[in-house]
């Protein structure tokens, strides 16, 4: 399973390593926006933005780079 994870994460890495920016922009700027205080609620965002990332380098991985 883990060879199957690792595999898998280096078939997007490209993909993750293109959109995980404009990713990050707009969770920033949504926790900005919402004025979001306190560590626990910033370390929630920096997973949440984490997993959003690894998610849109999946699609755009999917729908555009595998074609």
């Amino acid at each position: 399973r883990r060879v199957l994870f690792r595999s898998w994460l280096a078939d997007i890495s490209y993909s993750v390593f293109l959109i995980h920016y404009a990713v990050a922009m707009f969770t920033t700027s949504v926790v900005l926006a919402l004025n979001v205080q306190g560590l626990a609620l910033h370390a929630a965002a920096f997973m949440l933005t984490w997993v959003l990332s690894i998610g849109a380098g999946h699609a755009l991985h999917r729908w555009v780079e595998s074609r």
